[in-house]
């Protein structure tokens, strides 16, 4: 259980060219938690990123975590909506 709720902060901590490109691409299009951490960072540091990203993906990448955010609210609020209790 700890590694699905204490597992993305484990992975942030680290620069994403460490992982394979699977990884890489699973931490920036399905849970875009380098689009949170990794690509605003390397933006505002003015270093070339070793991936390959250009400046305007790393300017634009936190709009990208804020509408994942705003998605993950709504399949939440669906969850919410069709919960229903044991009784007890």
């Amino acid at each position: 259980m700890n590694i699905l709720s204490y597992g993305g902060l484990d992975a942030a901590q680290y620069p994403m060219s460490i992982y394979g490109a699977a990884f890489r691409k699973f931490f920036t299009f399905v849970v875009p938690l380098a689009c949170i951490s990794y690509f605003p960072l390397v933006s505002v540091l003015g270093v070339e990123d070793p991936l390959g990203s250009s400046q305007v993906f790393q300017v634009l990448a936190p709009g990208v975590g804020v509408l994942f955010l705003i998605v993950i609210v709504q399949v939440w609020q669906v969850g919410v909506r069709h919960y229903t209790s044991t009784g007890s």
